[in-house]
């Protein structure tokens, strides 16, 4: 099963951006046990020092639509719910993207959740 997942980085190699303050957004394809990188999309950023509105979430949610997953370096408990409302699974991880994404892969974190 193929799915993209969107990180939040300055350098495209370190997931070191806040979501908030993200200007960009690195899109991975992950498909079995590997995964690709597609493209960088630009955002504007969601919180600014009055703070953040729903409407700026929803700015970065049309950007990022076909995204199963956002990884971070830090996203506040307002934001965070917001986007999983919304079907987002959020994950915070401060590290190299290559060791998060291999993380992701490995403990099997991107496979739906099946019924029982």
């Amino acid at each position: 099963m193929e799915v993209k997942i969107a990180v939040a980085s300055t350098d495209g190699k370190v997931v070191n951006e806040h979501f908030g303050r993200a200007k960009y957004f690195h899109i991975f394809e992950v498909e079995g046990g590997g995964y690709k990188y597609l493209e960088t999309r630009n955002v504007k950023p969601c919180c600014t020092q009055e703070g953040h509105t729903n409407a700026a979430f929803d700015q970065v949610i049309e950007r990022v639509k076909d995204c199963v997953a956002i990884v971070v370096a830090k996203i506040g408990d307002g934001a965070s719910l917001y986007m999983e409302e919304r079907g987002f699974t959020i994950f915070e991880a401060p590290y190299f993207i290559d060791a998060v994404i291999e993380k992701m892969i490995t403990d099997g974190l991107l496979e739906p959740e099946s019924e029982v």
